[in-house]
């Protein structure tokens, strides 16, 4: 069985050895890139048949800070960093892609990720862009259109994409998540260019859902939940049929 790799690297310190910290404080990009490329190769070089995507840096351009890793490497760093991610996955079964937050909610404005993924693509540096959505309570009445209309801007890059981490914030109403996990399912699902979606929560984190709260109480379905079920099963029918 084939697996997603949800990510390779990321600056957030807490997810981080302590000793891959010391090399971005101190800023020794090449010691930085050797060890990014020595997990690289691990990962994608050695087990190239064993995942089929893989997000490889996680939210980068999104962080500061002096242990964040974009304080390290340039954009053009981290294009090589992917150049050789991908030529180590050749012949394999590895697609390598980019990965930001905020790309389908909050302002509405994902052009900057929408320039780091032609940037990317013009280098031949990405295969498919991520996208995670934690939807919070300002969603109302605009919350679909507004991730209709982020979900159009990205697609005119062209390039296969992925909801790589859906949620609910803690500020969204329960009585509201089965709408909303049934209205985001059917824009991912229904547009053809959209590899998946893969739901982040339930797993308990500030600001988010419990697992009691969102697709579960205790060992039985939620509306959420059910409502999840039901379009699965009724897209299985259609597909069987």
């Amino acid at each position: 069985m084939t697996a997603k790799l949800h990510n390779l690297f990321w600056s957030d310190t807490a997810y981080t050895p302590g000793w891959v910290n010391n090399l971005i404080t101190s800023g020794n990009k090449t010691a930085l890139i050797a060890v990014i490329k020595s997990r690289i190769n691990y990962y994608i070089g050695n087990e190239k048949n064993k995942f089929t995507r893989v997000d490889l840096a996680n939210e980068f351009g999104w962080h500061s800070g002096s242990n964040s890793f974009e304080n390290v490497l340039s954009q053009s760093d981290v294009i090589s960093i992917y150049q050789d991610a991908i030529a180590k996955a050749a012949g394999g079964s590895i697609q390598v892609g980019l990965n930001t937050y905020a790309a389908l909610q909050y302002s509405g404005d994902n052009t900057k990720y929408l320039a780091q993924i032609n940037a990317f693509k013009a280098a031949n540096a990405v295969q498919y862009a991520g996208m995670q959505d934690y939807i919070d309570g300002t969603y109302g009445s605009t919350g679909l259109s507004t991730a209709q209309t982020m979900l159009m801007n990205l697609q005119s890059a062209h390039i296969p994409l992925e909801e790589t981490e859906f949620g609910l914030q803690s500020s969204v109403p329960t009585s509201q998540a089965a709408t909303i996990l049934d209205n985001t399912m059917r824009l991912m699902m229904g547009s053809s260019n959209v590899l998946g979606m893969i739901d982040w929560y339930p797993l308990t984190e500030s600001g988010a859902f419990a697992p009691n709260s969102y697709l579960f109480s205790g060992s039985s379905l939620t509306a959420a939940g059910s409502a999840q079920v039901a379009l699965l099963k009724t897209w299985l029918t259609l597909a069987l049929i």
